[in-house]
């Protein structure tokens, strides 16, 4: 299920209230896209939700100030796959940690993307650098290198296959 922005028009907290409320009268619903600053002001755990695509805000220069993973946990404990778009997370330290944390937070988790449709071409070099960073970091702790497909595609976009 995805919400339309066309929600705007409306304020943040009547946007909210319809989102519990076809949250909670939808126990069968495992996708779901809609904006993070939506999202994170629902009260219940969504155990059911196993894709979550989160519409990020532009604004932040942090990767960790993008979305709360310890929030999101809380929200929807059982995802296996999760995306993130409009906001561009650069591909630096601070991803990499980033990357780490949502990994080791969702165990069930097997498809990581982030920055999709992004239109923000990265340095060939910095990908590399962003890659070998992340195996360095993870290898053995948060995953196995052998079980891991890491793509970084022709713009920001990184694709995490666990």
């Amino acid at each position: 299920m995805t919400f339309d922005s066309k929600l705007h028009s409306f304020g943040r907290s009547y946007r909210v209230a319809i989102v519990k409320q076809i949250l909670d009268a939808s126990p069968n619903l495992s996708h779901l896209e809609i904006e993070w600053n939506d999202f994170r002001r629902c009260s219940k755990t969504y155990t059911n939700l196993k894709h979550v695509h989160l519409v990020l805000d532009r604004v932040s220069p942090v990767p960790s100030q993008h979305f709360n993973v310890r929030r999101l946990t809380e929200l929807a404990p059982n995802l296996c796959r999760l995306e993130t778009s409009f906001a561009n997370i650069m591909l630096d330290e601070h991803l990499v940690a980033f990357v780490l944390k949502i990994i080791r937070r969702f165990p069930r988790l097997v498809y990581l993307t982030l920055n999709k449709g992004s239109l923000y071409p990265s340095k060939e070099e910095k990908k590399i650098m962003f890659k070998e960073k992340l195996i360095a970091a993870g290898d053995g702790r948060a995953f196995d290198y052998n079980s891991i497909e890491i793509d970084l595609g022709l713009r920001d976009k990184v694709s995490i296959w666990l």
